[in-house]
């Protein structure tokens, strides 16, 4: 899912700053190309990629099988800190704000249907 970088943000994750902070989320990260990866929780694998100085690209893959709904919660969190930080802080009611918060709904909707 495509995520609008801040204005002035962008030098928040430039260069050797993405992956800090993924590392400093998750506690992980590796490059693939331009793209790095993380795992945390109940995903398996979280995708950053910059692709303009004002866009972001994050996607997820969630693991199989049973999970309690505070791992669920708790991976949503840190998706949510993750997204944020690399994004910069948004104010409630926002276009972004919406999409933020219905990317947390679906990931916990579609994983508590699942188990």
């Amino acid at each position: 899912m495509d995520y609008d970088i801040k204005r002035g943000w962008f030098k928040n994750v430039e260069g050797d700053a993405l992956p800090n902070l993924m590392r400093d989320v998750f506690g992980n990260v590796k490059a693939e190309g331009e793209t790095y990866v993380s795992e945390y929780g109940v995903m398996t694998r979280i995708e950053a990629k910059i692709l303009a100085k004002d866009k972001m690209d994050i996607a997820t893959e969630s693991r199989k099988g049973p999970m309690t709904d505070e791992e669920i919660l708790d991976s949503k969190r840190k998706l949510n800190e993750f997204a944020e930080k690399a994004t910069g802080p948004y104010e409630e009611g926002t276009e972004e704000s919406k999409r933020r918060d219905a990317l947390s709904s679906l990931l916990f909707i579609y994983l508590r249907a699942l188990y």
